[in-house]
């Protein structure tokens, strides 16, 4: 039997992964003949491997191979240099690149995001301008998702508190958006490039820390590596089968969401009235169904949400629970009432994201979760208030006297007569003053958010709170405040 060569085991490699990638694309069906393919670069390595790896299939598959690079605003220099080399790149190889500029920093602000989803939500939304422009149903955005970026969003949405279907990671496919290299590894990608040459940029927030997803890839994936070297192998196949899992739960569940949920012009209804007799799982995926309505691809609907909703059945009429993306659900009857805080005629603060208290008789021990972005979370309690108890000075947990409350707790950026008092006097100072005094950027006060009862300011959250709201000899009842997962409006 004749042994190969080194070097030709080594040039076998980009045909292995070329191959590899051409089977996944056609078992998955995520491109058909005749499609017009655009492939999102970056400039770094995963994303010109998906592109070269396009043009070398492209006759094969009989597509129509295009570029777009998204500029995001964010990284100065460094982001318009790799502007720059998408150009020269694609320029080399005849390759029609389309360079689009949003500005994510300004988003980030208007919508209250963190910065790294703001960024993402500029990109696909770009990435959906481009594909729009075609006019027609055959044009595929393909994004450059690999093994490695799969494990890693498996690992923070298990982390978070997502259900089956978070745990399923990135599709395949979804919609217009597919990813052909989520069959590939990372060190598939970069061997590809090294054996044919291709050259890539490095960005350097990679190595930023401050960002969940780095911190996974950069620390908790290789610490996973020592102790099972697979480990990004058996997390992605893991996702595959908890996707056919939530898909075929979802397939089990439609017979159900006919009989109780109830759609009318008002909102949505679930009956509950002989819900028991369901599986608990069926019971979950009826719940997702209907949040589907009020949060596409039900994002930030996590395990503890569903729980409190199901557990809401149990509680007397009026009762209701707040999600995030200003979605509320009442108790009325048998039935559960699912609606937004936008719609609600009785909505006593349209304009801003979250209640928090609304200032009516609170329970005491109940409490209230509200994700702030990707990372944090505000977690408020009731409690009765002992004379003499420690107060906590975390930076980041407040005792506040609840009975003190007038309007309501609100969670909001600022506004026009926004003030706090700075001494137990009363004697008050405007917040644009407050802030300006703190040495706070212009840009960061706009976006910061506030505890507010009315135009009064309670908190400035990592700042101070206001002197009216402080514990006393008088205090009876304390509102507790905590913001999870580390804080900085700068980074936002």
């Amino acid at each position: 039997m004749k042994t190969r060569s080194f070097l030709n085991r080594k040039m076998e490699i980009s045909y292995q992964i070329r191959e590899q990638v051409f089977r996944y694309i056609s078992e998955h069906r995520l491109i058909e003949q005749g499609d017009v393919v655009i492939a999102g670069i970056s400039g770094g390595a995963d994303s010109v491997c998906l592109l070269f790896l396009l043009l070398e299939l492209q006759e094969r598959l009989q597509i129509s191979v295009k570029a777009v690079h998204v500029e995001h605003g964010i990284r100065g220099e460094n982001a318009l240099n790799d502007a720059r080399f998408a150009e020269d790149l694609c320029g080399k190889h005849d390759i029609p690149l389309t360079v689009l500029h949003v500005n994510a920093l300004q988003y980030a602000g208007e919508h209250q995001l963190s910065l790294e989803e703001a960024a993402r939500i500029c990109r696909y939304e770009a990435f959906e301008q481009i594909r729009a422009g075609y006019g027609t149903a055959n044009v595929k955005i393909a994004v450059a998702h690999h093994k490695g970026d799969q494990a890693e969003t498996v690992l923070f949405q298990l982390a978070r508190g997502s259900g089956i279907k978070g745990l399923g990671g990135m599709q395949s496919r979804r919609e217009h958006i597919i990813r052909p290299l989520l069959s590939c590894s990372r060190e598939d990608i970069l061997l590809y490039l090294k054996e044919k040459n291709i050259p890539y940029c490095m960005d350097e927030t990679n190595a930023d820390n401050s960002y969940a997803r780095n911190r996974i890839r950069n620390e908790i994936l290789p610490a996973l590596k020592e102790i099972q070297p697979g480990c990004v192998e058996h997390i992605a196949k893991a996702a595959e089968e908890l996707q056919e899992v939530e898909a075929y739960l979802h397939r089990q569940a439609e017979t159900v969401c006919q009989s109780v949920i109830i759609r009318n012009a008002d909102g949505i209804e679930i009956e509950t009235g002989d819900f028991d007799r369901y599986d608990p799982v069926i019971r979950k995926e009826v719940i997702r169904e209907a949040l589907a309505a009020f949060v596409p691809g039900r994002k930030d609907i996590l395990r503890r949400h569903i729980d409190s909703i199901l557990s809401l059945i149990q509680k007397e009429d009026g009762k209701e629970i707040h999600l995030p993306k200003g979605v509320r659900i009442r108790k009325q009857g048998s039935r559960l009432v699912f609606g937004t805080w936008e719609s609600d005629p009785d909505q006593r603060y349209p304009e801003g994201p979250w209640i928090l208290y609304t200032g009516k008789e609170t329970e005491l021990h109940e409490s209230a979760e509200f994700p702030i972005g990707e990372e944090k979370m505000l977690v408020s309690r009731v409690f009765a208030y002992e004379s003499g108890a420690a107060i906590p000075q975390d930076t980041y947990t407040k005792w506040l006297d609840y009975d003190r409350i007038k309007n309501g707790f609100h969670i909001r950026t600022r506004r026009s007569g926004d003030y706090l008092c700075i001494d137990e006097q009363g004697h008050r100072k405007s917040l644009q003053d407050y802030l300006v005094n703190e040495k706070i950027p212009a840009d960061v006060r706009d976006r910061m958010l506030l505890i507010a009862d009315g135009d009064h300011v309670v908190w400035v959250p990592g700042y101070r709170i206001s002197a009216y709201y402080k514990i006393s000899e008088q205090t009876k009842k304390v509102i507790e405040i905590r913001i999870t997962g580390g804080f900085s409006w700068e980074t936002e």
